[in-house]
């Protein structure tokens, strides 16, 4: 018997708000467009460009049906309208901008990728390939339905870039073509305030709430704006148009139509699947406040950039800096409004404390065990119990905060956590899967026991839960995040580089000032649930590999990593030449995967620029906590770091401690408990 498939988790789209490529002669690509999809015979994609001199001009079996379609037009004039059309000669950005984020009618890309990572305005034009959305359907069906002259009349109107004056296909087009920009979000900047994100909802509430206009010029127009600015004031626009840089109603506008419009499209914004998810991702990632506790506190890097990059962080620092907090604030605006998930008011359901205990020196008390005491049955803990509730919600993050983890040696009590979270590997599906912690057989073989300790009730959504971990034995949920808070004291274990090279480690400590006290009576400091909970995307890594986010990135991205990065760690090593201390490819893995979750966030930064920062942070979470010594090993390296760090403030200021702490010392580390500060002092 055949079931459908799993829905498929598709990345949030790239919103691309800052971009300053400009879209014009808007008509002009929309004939062209489909113009392209009847020549290829309604094909869903194809090689649209093909080369020429280092330009890209019109596939020559498009440009020849053009010809026989317009049949008795100039030749000439139909090749200077296609392969003049910013279709062909724009950078690949605009276009992506244009029919990716504003119309929605197709995917651009580079037809060969291993060509593409200098195209630049102005430069060279690599040919590009077209992937249709099912809304080129609904846009032939508008055209389609009138007689074929009159389709002839407006589709060479429009690919000379002029409107049909009094024509029902001219109407009905600009119509459709308003309805899809709607859902894309849009940007203006200001000099001395915060950018301004929205819909074009906001102006069209704008003019019913008694506005004569919506000022725009003044501000800087990028991203998506400046295309759809292109399509207003190109008389393209349904209802809008510009006049003196600023937007206006057009006059020919019955304010009964518009009004009964913008409800309409309110209800629609309101039905979108998408709404969440750009809601959330504006929020969280492109203004940056998805709390003042999940941003900048850990001294520039970010928990959600960090656990998008590996779903494993320690936090680290003196008892007393939130850290366990943090985790729990984590879970609670990410909990949706489920009852099983909300029944507790002081920890929601897709949260789990695990308390470390000094004496753990095996897996076994996360991961259970068989027993024969009182007969045969396997030993289940809350770790397992959580893993497989995890399955049962794979839309929610799920966040474990190991408690002093290090109360125990971490490289013998999660060995077998470590091992596997190495193993993770992406699925065609999008989800991410790993090895096995405990095997198929033992759910099989103690099925009875297990469906009860485990909680499997009768429902279809538990069966499913069971029947996968009979046949795939438990895995880690691709939704589970692990937090270790860890407490730098005399009384704890140092981490391993075998678990420092694993986790991403993030040092907290408390501000030397006097704000965190004042802050304390300021009230607000109770965790709740929200209305509006935080998407499992802002916090769950997409992609495994290196090469995965290389083959997502934009080309001039992939392209930039690949020609910096090696070098960059090559220097790197040589700094630590003569330590135990040099990195690996997991380091270089892990960068690439930093960038990759920066460039979600700063879609409008320059590749240098995020590589930079990604460097900065992967020194302080993956490179610097490995160092640790006296002064005959580290009085060299240090020096060299310190050279090596001059561009990575964080990197370098860190440095700059351990040197001044050597000589005290005569030892010095990155994470210095307070127990040995307090001896040096």
């Amino acid at each position: 018997m055949s079931y459908p498939k799993s829905f498929s988790d598709r990345p949030l789209q790239e919103l691309r708000l800052g971009i300053k490529s400009s879209y014009h002669k808007i008509r002009n690509s929309i004939a062209l467009l489909y113009c392209m999809y009847l020549a290829m015979d309604r094909q869903a994609s194809f090689e649209y460009g093909e080369s020429s001199k280092n330009t890209q001009k019109l596939n020559q079996k498009i440009e020849v049906w053009i010809n026989n379609y317009f049949k008795g037009e100039n030749s000439d004039t139909i090749k200077r309208l296609c392969n003049d059309s910013c279709l062909i000669v724009s950078q690949i950005e605009a276009i992506q901008v244009c029919f990716e984020l504003v119309f929605r009618l197709a995917k651009i890309s580079f037809s060969d990728k291993d060509n593409c990572g200098s195209e630049r305005t102005g430069g060279k034009r690599y040919p590009k390939s077209i992937s249709f959305t099912s809304n080129i359907i609904l846009l032939d069906s508008i055209i389609s339905s009138h007689n074929k002259d009159d389709i002839k009349d407006f589709l060479w109107a429009w690919l000379n870039n002029k409107s049909l004056e009094n024509s029902d296909i001219d109407f009905s087009v600009r119509q459709f073509l308003t309805i899809l920009s709607e859902k894309c979000m849009l940007k203006m900047r200001f000099e001395n305030q915060d950018d301004l994100i929205f819909l074009q909802e906001g102006i069209y509430r704008s003019f019913l709430e008694g506005a004569d206009s919506v000022d725009i010029s003044e501000k800087e127009k990028v991203g998506t704006f400046r295309v759809l600015w292109s399509f207003i004031s190109e008389g393209l626009h349904l209802f809008l148009c510009t006049e003196n840089g600023k937007i206006v109603l057009q006059s020919t506008v019955k304010q009964k139509n518009f009004s009964n419009y913008v409800t309409e499209i309110s209800n629609y914004l309101d039905l979108s699947e998408s709404r969440t998810l750009e809601k959330g991702i504006v929020k969280a990632l492109t203004v940056g406040n998805i709390s003042d506790c999940l941003s900048d506190s850990s001294g520039g890097i970010k928990y959600l950039t960090a656990m998008r990059t590996k779903p494993f962080l320690l936090l680290a620092g003196i008892s007393g800096t939130g850290k366990s907090r943090i985790v729990k604030q984590m879970a609670f605006e990410s909990c949706p409004d489920i009852p099983a998930l909300r029944s507790d008011k002081t920890a929601p359901g897709n949260y789990e404390l695990i308390e470390v205990k000094p004496n753990w020196h095996d897996s076994s008390e996360l991961l259970g065990y068989e027993s024969e005491i009182g007969g045969p049955h396997y030993v289940v803990t809350p770790f397992v119990c959580f893993l497989v509730k995890a399955m049962r919600y794979p839309d929610v993050p799920f966040f474990v905060c190991m408690d002093e983890m290090n109360l125990a040696p971490v490289e013998q009590y999660f060995a077998e956590f470590l091992s596997v979270l190495e193993s993770r590997k992406l699925l065609s599906d999008g989800t991410i899967t790993s090895e096995p912690l405990i095997k198929a057989d033992i759910f099989s073989k103690y099925a009875d026991q297990l469906h009860r300790d485990l909680d499997i009730t009768d429902t279809e959504t538990y069966k499913a839960v069971y029947d996968r971990l009979k046949n795939d034995g438990l895995r880690l949920p691709s939704n589970l995040i692990v937090v270790g808070t860890v407490n730098m004291d005399e009384t704890t274990h140092q981490f391993s580089r075998k678990v420092i090279d694993r986790a991403m480690t993030i040092e907290m400590n408390i501000e030397d000032t006097e704000t965190p006290f004042k802050n304390f009576f300021e009230g607000g400091d109770a965790l709740h649930y929200y209305d509006n909970p935080q998407p499992k995307d802002l916090f769950l890594p997409k992609v495994v590999q290196a090469s995965e986010a290389l083959s997502i990135l934009r080309a001039e991205d992939a392209s930039y990593l690949k020609e910096n990065v090696p070098g960059l760690l090559h220097s790197l090593n040589s700094a630590l030449n003569g330590t135990p201390f040099k990195i690996a490819y997991r380091v270089q893995n892990e960068l690439i995967l930093y960038f990759f979750s920066l460039r979600e966030e700063n879609p409008d930064e320059t590749a240098e620029a995020l590589l930079a920062q990604a460097m900065d942070a992967i020194l302080m979470m993956k490179v610097l906590p490995r160092i640790e010594g006296d002064e005959d090993l580290l009085d060299k390296p240090l020096k060299a770091l310190a050279q090596f760090t001059e561009n990575y403030p964080q990197a370098s200021r860190k440095i700059a401690e351990m040197q001044e702490r050597l000589p005290q010392a005569h030892f010095t580390c990155s994470m210095i408990s307070a127990y040995s500060s307090w001896l040096m002092d």
